[in-house]
C-alpha cells in the first residue's frame, strides 16, 4: 500500500514536472512569436515612415507591377547577372527608390530577394525536367542568372529549405 502510494505520487509528480516543463517552452515559444511580430510591426512602421513622403498614385503602381511581371516572366530579365535595382527600374521607368518602395511595400520583398526568388523557381524547373541532366546544378544556376555560387546556394536554402544537391536527390527519390 505504501508502495503504491510511493509510485502514485511519483508519477504525479513527473507529469506535473513535464507539465511544467511544456507550458516552459510554450511560453518560450509564444514570447518568441511576440517577439517577431514586434519586430515586424517595427519593420514595417519603419518602412511607412521611410516611404511616407513619397506615394505612388494606383494606376502608376498597376502599371509598373504589370511591367514587371512581363519583364520577368516572359522576358526573364532576371537570367541576366548584373541585374541591378537601377537598370530595372531604368526599364520600368521609374525612379529606384519607387521601385525599392514598391518591392517592399507592395510584395514585402527587397530587390535581391524579389530576384533571387525567379531565379531559384528556374533551376528548381530545370533541375526537375529531367531534360538537363548534362548539366551542373551550378551551370544551371549560372544560366538562371546567378553570378557566385555562395549567392545561389544561399538563396536556394532561403527559398526551399535544402541544398540545391539535397532538392535534386529528394526530388528523384520518390
Amino acid at each position: 500500500s505504501e508502495r503504491k502510494s510511493f509510485k502514485a505520487a511519483a508519477l504525479i509528480l513527473a507529469m506535473l514536472l513535464s507539465a511544467s516543463i511544456i507550458r516552459f517552452f510554450l511560453n518560450n515559444k509564444i514570447m518568441s512569436i511576440k517577439k517577431e511580430n514586434l519586430e515586424l510591426k517595427e519593420k514595417n512602421l519603419n518602412l511607412e515612415k521611410r516611404y511616407a513622403h513619397n506615394t505612388i498614385n494606383k494606376e502608376h503602381l498597376d502599371s509598373i507591377l504589370k511591367m514587371m511581371s512581363y519583364l520577368m516572366d516572359t522576358e526573364k530579365i532576371y537570367r541576366d547577372p548584373m541585374l541591378s535595382l537601377a537598370s530595372l527600374a531604368s526599364r520600368l521607368n521609374c525612379s529606384e527608390h519607387n521601385l525599392s518602395q514598391i518591392l517592399n511595400l507592395n510584395l514585402g520583398v527587397s530587390f535581391n530577394n524579389y530576384i533571387n526568388e525567379y531565379r531559384v523557381k528556374e533551376v528548381v524547373e530545370k533541375i526537375t525536367d529531367g531534360e538537363h541532366n548534362s548539366k551542373s546544378i551550378i551551370e544551371i544556376a549560372f544560366e538562371s542568372g546567378f553570378n557566385t555560387k555562395t549567392t545561389f546556394n544561399s538563396a536556394f536554402k532561403k527559398s526551399t529549405g535544402k541544398t540545391p544537391s539535397q532538392y535534386k536527390k529528394d526530388f528523384f527519390s520518390t
